[in-house]
């Protein structure tokens, strides 16, 4: 499924957590891990406490780190980089192509407001922009335990072209991994309370729950996959990103694969929203597939 599979680690919890997600997804393909730390001169700016001045000694130790945190023992077929750029999400996308890499998995913090714009923002970045799969990864208490579960692949749809897209990618990946497919579409009230406000509606022009029930639909855009695994659809109401977490978790889900728009400004906000929040809020791995071409 995935040839070259780049990692990039910033020596955190989360990165922690992604490298050992790379062991265990590239022991399935027999896939070759790319172990990438960018540096960026803007850390020690505001930080130089911590980073000091990176002179020659200074990279030494930190390939020496790189050697002890993400061991080569764990995963021989892997190799280690060290890049300066002055972005990082940007080194991580260069290096990806360069590399013809054919999944990013990179870490994220969980952090709120201030904190998670700043810190969060390479992953964000890195999810936005990337012309290949991108698994997002949340620190977890027990690494090796927690993502080893491929047998369930949960696919969040709103019927537009990048769902379509995340359905045909999470089936050929479900089928190499013997895994099943639920396939999940929630019903945004809030969406429907701005209806209402907007075209006065009343309550008895609102469609109930059973009229606005697509698992027909959603069986339907199964049926044509020629899927190992077994199939599950559901519809839920609520909000998408509670709804889709609360789902994963539900059904031990191991991993979410969801499309993202690599658009900007206001369309990106409005149109990502939903796939943001999932990897912010999410303990679940998850994979995002990009329209950017």
């Amino acid at each position: 499924m995935f040839e070259k599979i780049l990692v990039a680690v910033d020596f955190s919890e989360s990165s922690r957590s992604a490298w050992f997600a790379a062991i265990n997804l590239a022991s399935r393909c027999l896939a070759h891990i790319e172990v990438l730390h960018v540096i960026t001169y803007k850390q020690y700016v505001f930080d130089p406490a911590r980073y000091g001045v990176p002179d020659e000694k200074w990279q030494n130790r930190l390939k020496e780190e790189m050697e002890v945190q993400y061991a080569p023992r764990l995963y021989p077929n892997s190799r280690r980089t060290i890049s300066f750029s002055p972005s990082v999400s940007e080194a991580i996308l260069d290096f990806a192509e360069k590399e013809a890499c054919n999944l990013i998995i990179v870490g994220t913090h969980n952090r709120k407001m201030l904190g998670r714009m700043l810190m969060g923002s390479v992953a964000q970045e890195v999810v936005r922009n990337s012309k290949i799969p991108v698994m997002v990864i949340k620190a977890t208490d027990h690494q090796h335990e927690n993502l080893q579960n491929y047998d369930r692949i949960l696919v969040p749809t709103d019927f537009s072209e990048m769902s379509s897209k995340s359905l045909n990618w999470a089936v050929l990946y479900a089928n190499f991994l013997k895994a099943d497919v639920h396939l999940l579409h929630v019903v945004d009230l809030r969406a429907y309370s701005d209806m209402i406000t907007m075209y006065s509606l009343t309550e008895s022009e609102i469609p109930n729950s059973c009229e606005l029930n697509v698992d027909l639909t959603l069986n339907k855009s199964l049926s044509d996959k020629d899927l190992i695994g077994k199939k599950s659809v559901k519809s839920l109401f609520g909000d998408p990103v509670e709804e889709i977490i609360s789902y994963a978790e539900k059904e031990k889900c191991g991993f979410i694969i969801m499309g993202t728009h690599g658009r900007k400004g206001l369309e990106r906000i409005l149109l990502g929203s939903v796939t943001a929040g999932v990897i912010s809020k999410s303990k679940i791995p998850i994979i995002t597939m990009s329209d950017v071409s």
